[in-house]
């Protein structure tokens, strides 16, 4: 998807304002703008879509931005806005939390709730708007609080700026695959940063962030089992399960995602038999593997494989 842009500085004072909350509500998320200069207000934005996953990176003089509740007639058009300071402040309103960001602070806001953000001086940020499955996974913590303020550091800030301007204007053409890719490297920073400073989670998110790290560690094991897990984290099989069954999951279903997101890993960047690489990655059959990959994914390992990588070695 190409970049499409906006920039205020050869349009009239009068159709600014109008013309800004047009291209953000259309690029990052439904809004309306409040506070602007009627004599001066100026912004320029970058922008790209991908099905639904929506990026930008903007720079503004002050303004105030402001979200409505999700309806029944919208629903599911958006979901959490994750926002990247770069320079200036950003002030955030949500079900009566404050948020103050700073540069180099990180935001993850509920679009579908109702929220106001205040620019009090000129503003640089990157924005994206990502499915709220995805992040609550990575973060359940936001299906109580709903909004968050994250410090990353470094390496994590570095890599947080690197995929999220890729997503809002990196030069790349990218497939669907490397959107999802990147959006999950940006959900798994999110976790890595928010379990750095022990926000929000409770003892049973803990011991369910526990079950998947072990599992997703050990995934490529091809004997794995239930009991393993259990051992490993003193506890029983059937608390695991329970555990797991909380969030609509299982071991089995948690397994065989670890082990197909590490198979398409390999095909991405990797040349070996695909017989070898689904043995590696803990499966015992190929022609269950073929089966999985195909539901998972839509298409087979060898499709996925040509996709990326343009040839392959027979197999």
């Amino acid at each position: 998807m190409n970049v499409i842009s906006l920039s205020t500085d050869s349009m009239p004072a009068a159709v600014r304002a109008e013309s800004w909350r047009e291209f953000i509500s259309r690029t990052i998320h439904s809004v309306s703008v409040e506070r602007l200069s009627d004599t001066d207000f100026a912004a320029k934005i970058d922008a790209r879509q991908y099905d639904g996953i929506r990026c930008a990176s903007f720079w503004s003089k002050p303004h105030d931005v402001l979200g409505k509740k999700e309806s029944f007639a919208n629903a599911g058009a958006s979901g959490y806005l994750v926002s990247w300071q770069i320079e200036g402040t950003a002030e955030i309103t949500q079900a009566g939390r404050r948020i103050l960001a700073r540069s180099g602070d990180l935001t993850v806001i509920d679009g579908r709730e109702s929220m106001r953000v205040r620019f009090n001086k000129d503003v640089r940020r990157i924005v994206a708007n990502l499915p709220a499955a995805t992040v609550e996974k990575a973060l359940p913590v936001l299906q109580r609080v709903r909004s968050l303020p994250l410090s990353p550091e470094q390496p994590y800030a570095a890599m947080f700026h690197t995929y999220l301007t890729e997503l809002a204007t990196g030069q790349h053409e990218l497939q669907a695959d490397d959107v999802e890719l990147l959006i999950e490297n940006v959900c798994n920073l999110l976790k890595i940063t928010a379990r750095g400073q022990n926000i929000g989670m409770t003892p049973r998110e803990f011991q369910r962030d526990a079950i998947i790290q072990f599992i997703r560690r050990n995934a490529t094991k091809s004997d794995l089992s239930l009991d393993d897990v259990a051992a490993q984290l003193k506890t029983s099989g059937r608390s695991i399960q329970k555990i797991l069954q909380e969030s609509r999951s299982s071991f089995s279903s948690v397994l065989l995602a670890e082990r197909l997101t590490a198979a398409r890993a390999q095909l991405i960047c990797s040349r070996e038999k695909i017989s070898r690489i689904a043995y590696s990655c803990g499966f015992n059959d190929i022609s269950n593997f073929n089966h999985a990959f195909r539901k998972q994914y839509g298409t087979t390992p060898s499709g996925f494989r040509m996709a990326h990588l343009g040839d392959q070695p027979a197999d």
